[in-house]
């Protein structure tokens, strides 16, 4: 039962899109769990059942600050230490962690990793009840709890803020309920069936009866007008205080509730015309700012932009064989998809490169025989470069008021260097950039690192089942740029010096969400220049008029979440110490989990009862016993010694 309590609130990922769940599988991932003696050694059938499980959920505009409560308690004769890894979302800024254990609150530390893990095994050692939460990579983290003594209850509150990416116009959050059978009613499911977990089975065999407390409660607070909100998945009450704002209580129902579905939040913010919001707000002694920018509802054919597609396909030796076969084939089925109206290139790259065209030519039937004859005669050899690669793409003549995307399909053993990274950031305003991983080793790092950096979407073909899938996918994300050469500039307004101002191209599919600091006064303009199929755009916002949220941190821990993030793909890269340092020193300054930084709750010693009464104090009937008895015995002590 433990493994249901653990899921339920370790699980705290909010899993925001069914895609994201199926194309990366560090979100299925098979949660390895583990319960060890005293001693360390692993013991099976232990019980540690589920109390309560609440979550508080405050959602501004696109972040998800959430709060989980768990309860739950040691039903075995001796003590018992627990680890359970799991995996969660990248997006996810882990900011607390609380443990209590009877009366006792023990407030979880951020820590340097090494420090905190001594800490944590000095603290098993003695026997002291602890708890640590630590990072393994962006999307998979290790809880390990000490000493969790015999018939006591263990409280555990995590608490994590999340941005939430939508799907069609949809923003999605999801809060994991399942135990034991789970339900996939994903849009990939071809029929309702049941997908067994047995990983989360749950010892109890009486569990239909002894279901556990669950309640949830969620506020909406957007930056633009709410169009709609639905919970599909189980009965709440809905309400709407104001146009920006909605409330949703789980229906009591006793408490109880089948657990046979996640709870699924969906709400709507778009509007028929690009609509943009600003969220402003203090914390920590610092100002952040978060804008959007959102699609128009309903993308009209009259309001896409003309749009341009440079393939920078990996032709190197690791992708010799099967895995180039799989790219092929994919840039087979991307070209279907390509307009005679759209543009393209192709660039192949391994130790060298080389280019279909000086300038990308019209997607006519021929041209496009053509590219393909230039890549079906690739075998797959020689060394990767792919920053060579990245700067010939961006020398190729570009027409002002056309998307440009990069369509990057590789296995991910290239050689990237900082730079790649750095030269994707600078150029957001010039080129879109969509990852492609081909192949079952498929390096998912580099590939997500390269979506990050460009504001893209990663996308990942396992084989050559998967190709047509993922195609359509790419397809549809990418069909309707709306505005595209994009600016922010600052009038009056101080802002930082990473403050944004290269942006990716706004898409039907995806909006663009921005996360700033500044300083002074919140006053100013911020003004979003670009184009759109019928010319010159520009959008000035008034800072002043911005909307202020009734919880900043929420806005401080996403910013320096994605700035750790940014930090933490080029460290990786380079394994640079001053970079770790960056990231340390972001992670401890505001208080959140990273690579290097880890959560550590420890049971302090208790206090030395004191044996002296304070001055004027009456002794208990029980203490005047203690002191009866003390006499007499210092009266037979004093006799003995007389007698001898």
């Amino acid at each position: 039962m433990f493994r249901y309590a653990l899921l339920l609130g370790l699980l705290f990922t909010s899993h925001l899109t069914t895609h994201a769940q199926q194309d990366d599988p560090d979100h299925s991932l098979a949660p390895h769990f583990i319960v060890r003696d005293s001693t360390g050694a692993p013991i099976e059938g232990i019980d540690l059942p589920l109390i309560s499980t609440r979550a508080e959920v405050r959602i501004i505009g696109t972040i998800a600050n959430v709060t989980i409560h768990q309860s739950y308690r040691n039903d075995h004769p001796s003590k018992l230490q627990a680890e359970y890894v799991f995996p969660a979302s990248t997006r996810a800024a882990v900011h607390g962690m609380t443990m209590r254990v009877g009366e006792r609150v023990i407030e979880a530390k951020v820590k340097e990793r090494e420090e905190a893990k001594k800490e944590f095994e000095e603290a098993q050692k003695a026997g002291k009840k602890a708890s640590l939460l630590e990072q393994h990579r962006p999307n998979v983290f290790q809880m390990s709890v000490a000493n969790i003594s015999s018939g006591i209850a263990i409280d555990v509150e995590l608490r994590y803020t999340e941005n939430i990416i939508p799907e069609e116009g949809v923003y999605e959050f999801i809060y994991p309920v399942v135990v034991g059978q789970r339900y996939d009613a994903g849009p990939h499911a071809s029929n309702e069936k049941w997908a067994q977990n047995p990983h989360t089975q749950t010892l109890q065999k009486d569990f239909a009866q002894a279901r556990p407390r669950f309640d949830f409660h969620a506020t909406i607070d957007g930056p633009l007008p709410l169009k709609d909100v639905v919970v599909p998945t189980y009965p709440c009450d809905i309400t709407f205080p104001n146009a920006q704002q909605a409330e949703i209580t789980l229906k009591s129902n006793g408490a109880k509730h089948d657990h046979n579905n996640d709870l699924v939040l969906r709400y709507r913010l778009s509007d028929e015309a690009i609509s943009t919001g600003l969220l402003t707000g203090s914390s920590g002694g610092e100002s952040f700012f978060l804008l959007m920018a959102e699609p128009p509802r309903r993308v009209q054919s009259t309001q896409v932009v003309p749009r341009e597609y440079v393939f920078i396909l990996d032709v190197s030796g690791s992708m010799n064989g099967y895995p180039i076969d799989v790219a092929k084939k994919m840039m087979k089925r991307l070209f279907r998809d390509l307009r005679p109206q759209d543009k393209f290139n192709v660039i192949l790259f391994a130790g060298g490169s080389s280019q279909l065209a000086e300038r990308s030519l019209h997607a006519t039937p021929d041209e496009l025989a053509e590219a393909f004859s230039f890549i079906a005669q690739q075998t797959g050899k020689g060394g990767t470069e792919l920053l060579p690669a990245l700067e010939r793409a961006l020398k190729i003549p570009r027409t002002e008021g056309i998307s440009r995307s990069f369509v990057i399909v590789t296995d991910g053993y290239v050689t990237v260097e900082r730079e790649a990274f750095q030269l994707i950031r600078e150029n957001l305003g010039n080129a879109n950039v969509f990852p492609f991983g081909i192949g079952t080793s498929v390096n998912r790092y580099l590939i997500e690192g390269l979506a990050r950096a460009g504001q893209g979407q990663p996308f990942i073909v396992l084989g050559q089942n998967e190709v047509d899938e993922t195609a359509e996918q790419f397809a549809q994300y990418v069909e309707a740029p709306v505005l595209t050469d994009i600016s922010v500039s600052y009038e009056g307004f101080e802002v930082a010096k990473d403050a944004p101002v290269h942006v990716a191209d706004l898409f039907a599919q995806r909006p663009i969400t921005l996360y700033g600091k500044y300083t002074g006064k919140t006053t100013g303009i911020i003004v979003v220049r670009g184009t759109t199929a019928s010319g010159a755009y520009e959008k000035r916002i008034d800072v002043a008029s911005a909307t202020a949220p009734k919880d900043a941190d929420a806005l401080r821990y996403l910013w320096a979440r994605n700035r750790i993030a940014e930090l933490d793909d080029d460290q990786q890269t380079t394994n640079d110490e001053d970079t770790k340092e960056r990231i340390v020193e972001l992670g401890l300054k505001y208080n959140l989990l990273t690579r290097f930084t880890s959560f550590i709750a420890v049971e302090e010693d208790k206090e030395v009862e004191e044996t002296t009464m304070p001055p004027g104090a009456v002794p208990e009937p029980h203490e005047w016993a203690m002191i009866v008895l003390a006499g007499l015995t210092l009266l037979w002590f004093v006799h003995r010694q007389r007698a001898a």
